[in-house]
């Protein structure tokens, strides 16, 4: 019992200090000096007492001290009336009588002998003489003797006051006969040092008190887990509690805590959807109680707002995809939006049907077309309410957009060039980007090509895995050319694409024969001699010599008109300026010369020239591009040539303004500016990357290229012409380049009128919170204000907090109020967005629930 513990913490200190000091009592064997020595004691006020100490050396000079004051050796002790010696002095005898203790004998003494010519000084050992009051003053609240009407079930409070004693008193109220336990004491000094008062107060049980965890009681949502403490507070003996759903026990635990007065029970649920509306009690009662006392909570279930995506994830390009978006049964009604990326994408369709429990299920169907830039996004669906504004509910789904190859082409030998027999040729497959990625096939004319060796072709020929880096794929077929892969068709196939490169192998003959019109013929007949060779590539050069001479004239060095004057290389690829002269006897040398330097003829790091005087370079840069000059020299003469090389590369862009911005009926060019070789007429096309298909159509936009620069001309924008454009520029040197460029279109603010929004409800009962919501669109950014009652709203004041959100062109205000006033913020606030280009409002009207 609390008072209990309180009242006889005094009387157990006090017990325990004297228990202490009695430990200084006199031994069995007395200390030298005296045979009797004083002993702790305890007196009753208005008694007598008698402190005993006795002397080894009489005739010694022998007082008392009373807290440290000598009382003198007169045994008649002046100035305290009530003191005196008692003994017989020739016996040593001088024991300290008091006559009526009172509180101020209440102290701590000694018995001191001394110094003499029979003994030395002496002190015996300090003792306490504690004295007892009584209590003298006991009253009741309300006044006893009174008779005083009490209504039943009502709880009244009960005191008494008792004072001016030592120890501290004990209080005991009766009800009946019979103790109440349950009582809180006080305890005062009392009107004197050493006294104390004490008041002890009897109070009936306390209500049960249920302690609910957040601001909204009694809101909460289907799934979670609640943890409710109900408290009682008082009651002898402590509260019974238990706990009640709709009037049904749910649990009969409690536990109490006797030091506080306290009965404590927890309740632990999960909350369901079909838990809205239940009445949660808590009941305390006890034996002595007149009746049941009740603390109940109503609950407001809000289910959560699980979401599911009905639709495949998995789409072929260009094709328009439809997806469904349901939430499951929810209070309020949730509202639903699709998201690509960061990109919002309005639905077609929007339902609202009755769910379970009295809450409604949301459905959004949503119809776009699906590209391959998709590929990878997130297809967000998003839930979310007024009854849930700072959190949303959302389903992800990552879109797997399939498309074949962008490009295919080939890198090899330049096409024309002439490979000797037995030449290691690399022919390589590449691919952008394809989803699922592409697989590379070679073909040789019409036959899959394999690691398999032929019988009839008895040579290496190695084919590489696919391999791949960034977003492009390839795949290497390394071959040593013979006979059979002149004039052959290599071909690479991924998908329905496919890229092909011819070889031209040069091998000669393997075998010549003279064939004569006759066998055997007479002297001056003439004779026909027929030379004939195997199959060559070139045909072979033939001449006749007789008995080891070679039959032909003598001629300078001379150009054929076979003799190729422009050679066409790719950057990076191969480049062979071919030499067709005739001359005999043979040209001694080949000079090469390109801007003025002479080319050494026995080669460099990227060129080599070769026996025919032809110039193979590789690595080829568009730095090669240009001029070369060929100069011929036999015993005969010279002869020269210019040849010239066109370095193809592929485009790359050098200005794409990005953003491109204009004003709503205004007019502007999309320039995209591009550095390649060959620049082509119609190497520029234009992209519209929208949502919709009828958002591709580049009809009413003017598309105008001028050597390297292309234009995208507008006229009276439109905001549905916002967005991404590309622009691609492909002059058929693999890959085309790509530039993304976003088109702004500049508009006022238009603010959104969604009607469940226009009235907000909440309780203005300075607990409860709600916000208000402004979305709007506009280009640049928005600015909101808020007003109340044509008032411009402070949001200094801490009760209002705005959270402003920018997503492109939309913009969202959210404005939380906190600890909503019914005289204060029942009025209409009216949201404002402006922009430099005008602005837009709309009111919502703030009501009770």
């Amino acid at each position: 019992m609390a008072l209990g513990t309180m009242l006889k913490a005094p009387l157990l200190l006090l017990g325990l200090l004297t228990e202490g000091l009695a430990q200084l009592a006199i031994p069995a064997s007395v200390p030298r000096g005296f045979w009797a020595l004083p002993e702790n004691l305890t007196v009753v006020e208005g008694a007598s007492v008698e402190l005993r100490c006795g002397v080894s050396t009489p005739g010694s000079a022998v007082q008392w001290s009373k807290d440290g004051l000598l009382l003198g050796p007169d045994p008649r002790i002046p100035g305290f009336p009530r003191y005196r010696l008692e003994g017989d002095p020739a016996r040593g005898e001088f024991h300290l009588h008091i006559e009526a203790c009172d509180l101020s004998d209440d102290a701590e003494y000694e018995c001191q002998v001394g110094r003499s010519e029979m003994g030395p000084e002496l002190v015996s050992p300090r003792v306490i003489l504690s004295v007892l009051v009584p209590p003298k003053l006991v009253h009741l609240t309300p006044e006893a003797g009174t008779m005083i009407p009490w209504v039943a079930g009502q709880g009244y409070v009960v005191s008494c006051l008792s004072g001016d004693a030592k120890p501290a008193p004990d209080i005991t109220i009766l009800l009946s006969g019979q103790t109440i336990s349950d009582i809180s004491a006080n305890m005062n000094e009392g009107s004197q040092q050493k006294l104390f008062t004490v008041e002890a107060t009897a109070r009936p049980p306390g209500p049960p008190v249920i302690e609910w965890p957040g601001l909204d009681e009694g809101h909460v949502r289907a799934g979670q887990s609640l943890e409710l403490p109900c408290v009682a507070q008082g009651g002898n003996p402590l509260a019974t509690l238990q706990w009640l759903k709709n009037g049904q026990p749910v649990s009969t635990a409690w536990g109490t805590e006797h030091t506080q007065a306290v009965a404590r029970s927890v309740l632990v649920m999960t909350v369901r959807p079909e838990d809205h509306g239940a009445r949660l009690s808590c009941e305390a009662h006890n034996s002595v109680s007149a009746g049941t006392q009740e603390r109940s909570i109503m609950l407001q279930v809000t289910p959560p707002s699980a979401i599911t995506i009905l639709g495949s994830a998995s789409q072929v390009e260009n094709k328009n995809v439809t997806l469904s978006c349901v939430s499951k049964s929810s209070r309020p009604r949730v509202l639903l939006r699709w998201w690509l990326g960061w990109r919002q994408l309005l639905p077609m369709e929007e339902t609202i049907m009755d769910g379970l429990h009295g809450g409604y299920i949301s459905m959004s169907n949503l119809t776009f077309l699906v590209r391959r830039e998709d590929n990878g996004l997130t297809l967000t669906c998003e839930a979310f309410s007024e009854a849930f504004a700072k959190e949303t509910f959302k389903k992800l789904l990552t879109l797997n957009v399939k498309y074949p190859a962008q490009k295919l082409w080939t890198e090899c030998a330049p096409e024309g060039q002439k490979l000797r027999a037995g030449t290691r040729v690399r022919l390589v497959c590449l691919a952008i980007r394809g989803n699922p990625e592409p697989s590379l096939t070679w073909y040789k004319d019409s036959r899959t090509v394999t690691e398999s060796r032929l019988p009839q072709e008895p040579r290496c020929m190695q084919l590489g895995n696919v391999e791949k880096s960034g977003s492009t794929f390839s795949r290497e077929l390394v071959l040593v050319t013979g006979p059979s892969d002149n004039q052959a068709k290599f071909t690479c196939k991924a998908g329905q694409l496919s890229a092909s490169t011819q070889l031209a192998v040069q091998f000669p003959p393997t075998n010549v024969t003279i064939l004569a019109n006759a066998s055997a013929l007479p002297p001056g007949d003439a004779l026909n001699l027929t030379c004939i060779s195997v199959s060559s590539n070139p045909p072979v050069s033939l001449s006749w010599g007789k008995e080891g001479e070679r039959l032909e004239g003598l001629a300078r060095p001379e150009f054929l008109g076979e003799q190729v004057l422009v050679v066409t290389a790719v950057e990076q690829g191969e480049a062979l300026l071919p030499v067709s002269v005739s001359a005999n006897p043979a040209p001694e040398a080949f000079n090469w010369t390109f801007r003025g330097y002479r080319l050494s003829p026995a080669g460099g790091p990227r060129h080599r020239i070769l026996s025919s005087g032809a110039l193979h370079l590789w690595n080829v840069t568009r730095a090669d591009h240009g001029l070369y000059q060929l100069h011929c020299q036999n015993s005969e003469g010279t002869a020269e040539a210019l040849l010239r090389l066109d370095v193809h590369y592929a485009p790359t862009i050098r200005a794409l303004q990005d953003p491109t911005e204009v004003n709503v009926g205004g007019s502007v060019d999309i320039v995209c500016t591009v550095d390649a070789n060959p620049i082509l007429p119609g190497m520029f096309s234009w992209e519209r990357l929208g949502e919709e298909e009828e958002d591709q159509s580049l009809d009413d936009m003017a598309k105008i290229s001028k050597g390297p620069t292309g234009h995208l001309q507008i006229h009276q924008a439109k905001l549905a012409q916002a967005g991404a454009y590309q622009c691609i520029v492909d002059n058929g040197v693999a890959p085309p380049a790509r530039g993304l460029v976003r088109l702004v279109v500049r508009f006022a603010p238009q603010v959104e009128h969604p009607t469940p929004l226009t009235k907000v409800a909440a309780a203005g009962d300075s607990t409860s919170s709600a916000t208000l919501h402004c979305r709007a669109r506009g280009v640049p950014n928005i600015v909101f204000t808020w007003t109340k009652n044509g008032v411009l709203l402070d949001l200094q004041d801490p009760r209002y907090t705005e959270h402003t959100y920018h997503q492109g062109g939309v913009h969202s205000s959210l404005l939380t109020i906190a600890n909503v006033s019914a005289a204060q913020d029942y009025a209409l606030f009216t949201r404002t967005a402006t922009n430099p280009l005008g602005s837009d409002q709309a009111n919502i009207q703030f009501v009770s629930i």
